[in-house]
């Protein structure tokens, strides 16, 4: 049977669930229009393009009868619940206060879930309450005496009803990732209480249950990003296997792997050196280099090369790419193959490798003319297509080390000169007056 049009959502184009009207007279479903106000921002009618200077939205309650006996009799497989009316201050008071009691924690926890999930206005009430943010940061730091005892359902050190806490950090993170923490209130949150937060979710990106560290990547992606410098230097190793073990997964969600390549991005650019000591202990290099290797995804190859560069910043992340098989030829191959990005990226790299720290180990040299690291190398600094930045790097780096590649049969000479034996300064010259030392 046709459904009635006054049943469909003008903006869903589905049957209304929860039918409200606003100030124009058009309804809409409420999940729809509470999308377009607060994830859309946009503040007019669909339907009449008018400008809404009032957001109101007043139930549309003969409509929802009509809907609802018509789904009985067309359709009774499917379930017409009475809407619940968006939640007010005082229930979000009461719901987290409840959360700080340990009886009540779960229960009340699940609920704060569940309404931030039913509607876009839910979400909004519980963001404007400052108090809802703290106390997930709280519950997560404070659930469990040593984050240790965690998630897993095993009782550590004497602490018992370690899976009960487990829900209740897996729903305390669930919750902050479902809010629009404002970036100074994730700063807050990650510097309060000496980086306790950061540390805890460090130690659950390793040890959580496979929930637990999808939210903590997440949560730990916003909260680096907002920092200080120094908040970044005292990573937990946890973090670094954790993230290893997320990468090789092939399980893992694009999300999940995005977040965990912007963590190390983070923690191994604005960090020290120590956090990549931590990062080539953990494997992190040899398993970039591996899906590097494998990976096609635009994006995907642009923050691995970012990543890559990052820990190239320090000679231990250095030493690690080059003690890798595939550590230069794969950085190499991404260059002209996927974009401006990666070739900025994997120039970058190399300019690391065999430019600003200029190569002492001929063997780096001569592995990177072989993988075709060169003829790349000129092939940008001749490209139209690079920025003036990459060509710049890419220059240096042929400076520095033609005198070594000249030799050898695979220099990519053909790109250069017509002259078949061309002396360093002449062939330089010839590439561009600029190169001259």
């Amino acid at each position: 049977m046709e459904i009635p049009s006054f049943f469909i959502c003008p903006i869903s184009l589905q049957i209304m669930k929860d039918p409200v009207t606003v100030i124009t007279g058009i309804t809409y479903d409420r999940k729809s229009i509470e999308k377009w106000f607060f994830s859309y921002h946009h503040y007019t009618c669909p339907v009449t393009k008018l400008p809404l200077k009032d957001q109101s939205l007043i139930p549309n309650s003969t409509l929802f009868r009509l809907i609802r006996s018509w789904c009985i009799a067309n359709r009774p497989s499917e379930e017409v619940l009475t809407p619940k009316p968006p939640v007010d201050a005082s229930a979000i008071c009461e719901l987290l206060n409840e959360a700080k009691i340990p009886q009540l924690a779960l229960k009340s926890l699940d609920t704060i879930f569940s309404l931030i999930g039913a509607s876009e206005r839910n979400r909004r009430c519980f963001e404007e309450n400052a108090g809802t943010a703290r106390t997930m940061a709280s519950l997560i730091n404070n659930e469990l005496n040593d984050p240790r005892a965690g998630v897993e359902g095993v009782d550590v050190d004497g602490v018992v009803g370690v899976e009960s806490s487990g829900k209740e950090l897996e729903l305390a993170m669930g919750i902050l990732q479902l809010l629009h923490v404002p970036p100074e209130e994730l700063k807050r949150m990650g510097e309060e209480r000496s980086g306790r937060l950061i540390e805890t979710l460090s130690w659950l990106l390793q040890r959580g249950s496979y929930r637990a560290k999808v939210r903590a990547a997440m949560l730990l992606k916003s909260i680096l990003q907002e920092v200080d410098t120094c908040y970044l230097t005292t990573i937990r190793a946890e973090l670094f296997d954790g993230a290893a073990e997320i990468l090789k997964d092939q399980n893992s969600s694009q999300a999940t792997t995005m977040a965990v390549l912007q963590i190390l991005v983070e923690v191994c650019g604005r960090g020290r050196g120590r956090n990549c000591n931590k990062a080539v202990e953990a494997g992190v290099v040899a398993v970039l280099v591996e899906l590097l290797a494998e990976k096609k995804e635009k994006r995907g190859c642009e923050m691995m090369l970012a990543a890559l560069e990052a820990v190239c910043g320090h000679a231990e992340g250095r030493a690690a790419l080059v003690s890798h098989p595939l550590g230069i030829a794969s950085v190499a191959r991404k260059i002209l193959r996927v974009s401006q990005v990666a070739n900025e990226k994997a120039v970058k790299v190399l300019w690391l490798l065999a430019g600003r720290f200029s190569a002492s180990d001929d063997g780096i040299l001569q592995e990177m003319i072989e993988v075709g690291a060169v003829t790349k190398l000129v092939m940008v600094m001749q490209g139209a297509e690079s920025t003036r930045n990459t060509g710049k790097k890419a220059r240096e780096i042929l400076r520095l080390n033609w005198g070594t590649w000249r030799r050898s049969p695979c220099a990519p000479t053909h790109l250069l000169s017509s002259s078949s034996s061309p002396s360093h300064h002449s062939c330089l010259s010839l590439w561009d007056s600029g190169l001259r030392p």
